[in-house]
């Protein structure tokens, strides 16, 4: 793969993330332990090899918005509403802190001086929730009305409209990860550490699938499972993984795993790439030494691996383009994916 834009930053990268949904394909966040940097996203029209590396690491990544917070920060979401391609661009997401509030962020002042005028034109709100540790959370795909969390042996379902908690469902074990339904906007799904994965209907609010972790090859339910993601390309693909083991399901065949890849040495986080239905992208290793890994599930074939890289935090696929963003230690670094 080809590098083809990287930021540096004078502070550690907790999470990096691009806007999941096409109408703002090219929004990217970057977060740190107390703000948050939206940046603008230019595909360059001349080939890497025409461009000087200080140009092309300069022209790639505007910033656009800085939101600075009191407390570190655990987790971020998008709001699907954000669009920044029409006559009023807005951005919306929301963070979790140290504190356990969940903060809403809203701004339609997206400005290149945003480096200049920090935390300028926002409209944040704060919810303070009586939980030990939230542990993920997302907005549901279609309106942004709704917000999925999990926390503790619980998963909730907060109203973000009327501002009150839909409902409260009981988990068997801490929710790993929780995310939504592309095209079924109903439907949003949590995957537990013990290994369970369910569906929900906010219609019904009631779980209309399980999913079990189950490693057939040596008899055993895999855990704990500390990531999973649901294919935006095909929704019947989903994967999770252990700390040794990912795990792919079809839906359309079987609530057990379609196939099982193991013998990984501390996997730590496993994502579906939104442009291509056959790769998975995983991070494995320590903060000292991680590697980040492009896997064709289909064929078993490696189709990029990093090197050793320090404090490899997090990466992302874009929603439509063939690239992604990784993060290590003070610098985001975006590779276009070549097969």
């Amino acid at each position: 793969m080809s590098i083809e834009a990287s930021q540096k930053f004078n502070k550690t990268v907790k999470i990096v993330d691009f806007f999941p949904f096409e109408w703002s394909a090219n929004l990217i966040s970057v977060c740190f332990d107390e703000s948050v940097q939206l940046f603008k996203f230019h595909e360059s029209s001349l080939p890497p090899e025409n461009i000087e590396n200080s140009q092309l690491e300069s022209c790639k990544l505007s910033l656009i918005l800085s939101v600075s917070f009191e407390q570190k920060i655990q987790n971020f979401t998008w709001n699907p509403k954000s669009v920044i391609s029409s006559l009023k661009p807005l951005v919306s997401f929301a963070v979790n802190d140290s504190a356990q509030n969940v903060i809403f962020i809203t701004s339609s002042t997206i400005s290149d001086q945003a480096e200049h005028q920090p935390d300028q034109g926002i409209q944040r709100f704060a919810e303070k929730f009586d939980v030990d540790c939230i542990y993920s959370m997302s907005f549901d795909s279609h309106s942004g009305e709704n917000l999925a969390f999990t926390a503790d042996n619980s998963l909730y379902l907060w109203d973000c409209v009327g501002s009150r908690l839909r409902a409260k469902f009981s988990l068997q074990s801490p929710g790993a990860s929780v995310c939504w339904h592309r095209d079924e906007h109903s439907k949003f799904m949590v995957a537990e550490t013990s290994g369970l994965i369910r569906i929900y209907s906010i219609e019904t609010l009631r779980p209309v699938y399980s999913l079990l972790c189950y490693n057939d090859a040596i008899k055993r339910i895999a855990t704990p499972i500390l990531s999973f993601d649901w294919s935006q390309l095909s929704p019947e693909i989903i994967v999770a993984n252990t700390c040794n083991e990912i795990l792919i399901w079809n839906t359309s065949r079987s609530s057990l795993p379609e196939k099982v890849v193991d013998s990984f040495d501390r996997l730590k986080k496993v994502k579906l790439c939104n442009a291509r239905d056959n790769l998975v992208g995983f991070i494995d290793g320590n903060d000292a030494c991680s590697k980040f890994t492009i896997l064709n599930f289909k064929t078993n074939q490696t189709l990029y691996q990093s090197k050793n890289l320090k404090l490899l935090n997090s990466f992302s696929f874009s929603s439509v383009l063939p690239i992604l963003a990784i993060a290590s230690e003070q610098q985001v670094t975006i590779k276009k994916i070549s097969a």
